[in-house]
């Protein structure tokens, strides 16, 4: 249930959950954009209580460390729970109590936010609606560095190309992004299908 998964992350349940997946290394913006999730739900505008459960990118280690400026602050968790296996190079965890937490994550997002990953097809496969940045945060980047670039990726223009996921340029972008989505979790429902 979503109370039971709420608890078990650190959440409300009485506030919907957006949630944040980490490019880890390939992104380092990461923390500034998890930082500007933060403040859009704080500062109010959205059409509900909103929290934001951040999830690092598990094959990138230390990935978390990006985002403990945002530990202990209202309206957030971080999922920290992954247990490394020791057997696997990249150190994910692959227990089925990670993978049980992961597709309830899903399940209950109000919303998925994130960059470039295939975490837009998960949630897809479960009809969540997805926003992808192509924005770097609070600065400009230049191209070779900018979450831009991810324009030019074939394997994610197939993605982006389905219209089943928003792709958002900045602050304000991502800011209606989420009240679309909020207001109406079937939008671009038949494309993600």
């Amino acid at each position: 249930s979503y109370e039971a998964f709420c608890q078990e992350m650190g959440l409300s349940p009485d506030r919907k959950t957006i949630v944040f997946g980490s490019e880890g290394k390939l992104f380092p913006q990461d923390s500034e954009i998890a930082e500007i999730l933060y403040e859009i739900i704080e500062e109010g505008g959205l059409p509900a209580d909103c929290q934001l459960l951040i999830r690092p990118h598990y094959g990138h280690k230390d990935d978390v460390k990006k985002f403990t400026q945002l530990l202990g602050k209202p309206h957030v968790a971080i999922d920290l729970y992954n247990v490394e296996s020791r057997g696997f190079k990249d150190a994910w965890d692959y227990s089925d109590t990670f993978t049980n937490r992961w597709i309830n994550t899903l399940v209950h997002a109000a919303v998925m936010v994130n960059n470039r990953s295939s975490l837009s097809i998960d949630a897809a496969a479960l009809d969540r609606p997805t926003v992808n940045i192509v924005f770097d945060g609070r600065v400009k980047l230049p191209y070779a560095k900018s979450a831009r670039r991810m324009n030019e990726y074939d394997f994610y223009q197939e993605v982006l190309n389905t219209g089943g996921s928003r792709k958002v340029e900045s602050r304000e972008e991502l800011k209606q992004a989420l009240i679309d989505y909020l207001n109406d979790p079937t939008a671009d429902a038949k494309k993600r299908g």
